[in-house]
């Protein structure tokens, strides 16, 4: 009976290790588990903001350049207002610097290694010395002094654009960095499928070279100096992301065919074409197939209208057609014709209001902004046109 009650005895205490260590080791996974997860989440959090911030770089870094382009036309067309602070282009570039600012003062606040502070701190030099530069010519040109006009205008072409690429170097430079290491941090968490593609600048370094030495050419050439204008001007009316044309250039065409229409009663209508569920897109698949996916539905809408019609990307997912000499119901077909083709599988709404014959253009576009709004209100994947 002793020794049944000793072996007995010994079971339970072997039972009662086994079950401790079993508690232990489930403890010890649980924690381990909970520490992962906790890791995955911070992980996946950066890298989302990292992939955002290096996106947001490189948009503002071009979005600056093209309002550096406007404001450096006026000086080449002797604008006496090019510089003051009310011009359009002026803001605009006032905006892209203090947006950059922004982006920057965010990331030195962040966790950043020590090589990707040190290119943060060359961006912020680089910025703050442009800004230094900018301010002289905007002083030389306002002093109402030909000579001195004209040095800033010279000033503007050569070295205030050969400080904007030091700019955008540093700054391509950084967000490359950024996006490294958001790579990184998406090949380490496979588990939740995040991973951010690297984009490649060279395009635009080759496309700023290429604007300096037309400048440098104008300065030389007179009679080559329209040409040059001509075609910085049209750069400048572009979207950097869907080469299609940008608000600036919407507003200047609604313009243009607004006083035809008032001289001769030709027609024309605007359709406004937001596509649906854009963010569920692009938390799905990535802000790269989201770029892509604006890219393919521009070439869409360009594929569709007429030559002499206009395709604008007005911010976001959202996008204008200008359809000239054209009714309600011609826009209405050609919208029909899109919605099958839109890529991904995704759909749109469409909002079309047709020029009343009296209206503003800011009127119309907001009958058909109200038209767009109804047709998201109804359900998306439809168009609703404006009523008068």
């Amino acid at each position: 009976m002793d020794s049944w009650r000793f072996s007995h005895h010994r079971r339970l205490i072997a039972l009662s290790t086994l079950l401790v260590a079993v508690l232990v080791a489930a403890v010890v996974i649980t924690v381990h588990t909970m520490r992962q997860r906790q890791e995955l989440s911070a992980n996946y959090s950066a890298a989302l903001d990292l992939a955002a911030n290096s996106s947001t770089l490189r948009v503002a870094a071009s979005e600056l350049f093209t309002w550096q382009i406007a404001g450096t036309l006026g000086m080449l067309e002797g604008r006496p207002d090019a510089t003051d602070a009310a011009d359009p282009a002026r803001q605009q570039y006032g905006d892209a610097i203090r947006g950059i600012d922004s982006v920057l003062g965010q990331l030195a606040t962040g966790p950043l290694d020590t090589a990707e502070r040190a290119q943060l701190d060359q961006a912020r030099a680089a910025l703050a010395e442009l800004r230094r530069l900018d301010a002289a010519i905007r002083t030389d040109y306002a002093s109402g002094d030909e000579t001195r006009m004209r040095d800033a205008a010279r000033t503007a072409t050569t070295t205030g654009i050969d400080q904007y690429q030091v700019v955008s170097e540093s700054l391509s430079q950084l967000a490359l960095r950024l996006d490294e290491r958001a790579g990184r941090l998406g090949d380490e968490n496979e588990q939740v499928g995040m991973q951010v593609q690297l984009l490649v600048v060279s395009l635009a370094g080759i496309m700023i070279v290429a604007l300096i030495g037309l400048l440098t050419w104008a300065w030389q050439d007179g009679r080559r100096n329209r040409q040059v204008i001509s075609q910085l001007s049209d750069e400048a009316a572009l979207d950097p992301l869907t080469a299609v044309a940008n608000r600036r250039r919407w507003d200047a065409r609604l313009a243009d065919a607004l006083r035809r229409g008032r001289a001769d009663g030709t027609p024309f209508t605007v359709v406004l074409i937001d596509l649906d569920h854009f963010k569920r897109f692009n938390d799905t698949y990535g802000h790269p197939a989201g770029d892509r996916q604006l890219q393919a539905m521009a070439r869409l809408c360009e594929d569709v209208v007429r030559r002499g019609d206009l395709v604008a990307r007005l911010g976001g997912e959202e996008f204008g057609l200008l359809l000239t000499a054209s009714v309600a119901l011609d826009a209405a077909r050609v919208v029909e014709r899109m919605r099958p083709l839109v890529p991904g599988g995704e759909t749109f709404s469409a909002g079309i209001a047709e020029w009343d014959g009296s209206e503003s253009a800011t009127e119309l576009v907001a009958r058909a902004d109200e038209a767009l709004y109804a047709a998201k209100t109804a359900g998306r994947d439809r168009l609703q046109l404006a009523s008068r």
